[in-house]
């Protein structure tokens, strides 16, 4: 059995849509749903980082916890060893400042890329990873 598959990008052609098509031969086809890019982003170095999204939804996302819930590779295996030991111990890093988000880089029309002053910059925050992190308080949803 072989399959054809089409791959959209939102944004990247002219008509795309949010949705990667599956076709197969008989011509039936499957949906998945992707992450649209946010309509935008602010970036305050001290705070963190402001969303909107295209729902109109805004999420704030503060420092600390961008860097806590980093994608790389090495913090998700620190958040394991976390998640098995409560009493692991945090690698200090060395750092007497305030942990600040120094500036973000868009990783294709996916992802962006945070450059902390910590010296992390490995992980590559997709529009999916962000919406599955977003903290508890969205802005506009506090009463």
């Amino acid at each position: 059995m072989t399959f054809e598959v089409e791959v959209i990008i939102p944004g990247f052609y002219r008509g795309a849509t949010n949705r990667h098509h599956v076709i197969a031969p008989g011509r039936n086809i499957a949906t998945m749903a992707v992450d649209l890019p946010p309509r935008h982003l602010h970036l305050d170095r001290d705070q963190g980082l402001t969303i909107e999204w295209p729902d109109g939804r805004t999420v704030f996302y503060p420092t600390a916890w961008l860097r806590r819930m980093s994608p790389s590779a090495d913090a998700r295996e620190l958040r394991k060893e976390i998640d098995r030991n409560p009493l692991t111990v945090l690698p200090s890093g060395g750092m007497t400042e305030q942990l600040r988000a120094e500036r973000i880089e868009p990783v294709g029309n996916y992802a962006i890329r945070i450059h902390f002053n910590d010296g992390h910059r490995t992980g590559l925050y997709s529009w999916t990873y962000l919406r599955t992190i977003e903290p508890e308080v969205t802005l506009g949803d506090a009463t």
